[in-house]
């Protein structure tokens, strides 16, 4: 089980547009693949200044070989559908996450 998280430093003036795209818009568009699921939203503290606050968005994915599948077909409209909306007002980068047993 993989987490794929996505990350976003949005200023607080685009607070509210974002988090209502994200609920109305992104969240939708990313469980509609089937790849991805159980999506959680999680505020980041930084320690240094920054114009606005950043926050993680985390889906669930079954492997490697479904994030791919996801990103070959869903990456790059899901990056239009951000730049659309906010241009590069809003930053963004992706990792992934190995769930580990401890």
């Amino acid at each position: 089980m993989l987490i794929f998280n996505t990350t976003y430093l949005v200023p607080d003036k685009h607070y509210e547009s974002w988090i209502k795209w994200l609920r109305k818009d992104c969240i939708p568009f990313m469980l509609q693949s089937e790849y991805l699921r159980h999506p959680q939203l999680a505020k980041v503290y930084a320690e240094e200044a920054q114009d606005g606050e950043s926050y993680s968005v985390q889906f669930h994915v079954a492997g490697l070989e479904e994030l791919e599948k996801w990103h070959l077909k869903y990456a790059n409209e899901f990056q239009n559908m951000l730049r659309t909306k906010f241009g590069q007002e809003i930053l963004f980068f992706a990792t992934v996450l190995e769930i580990m047993d401890l």
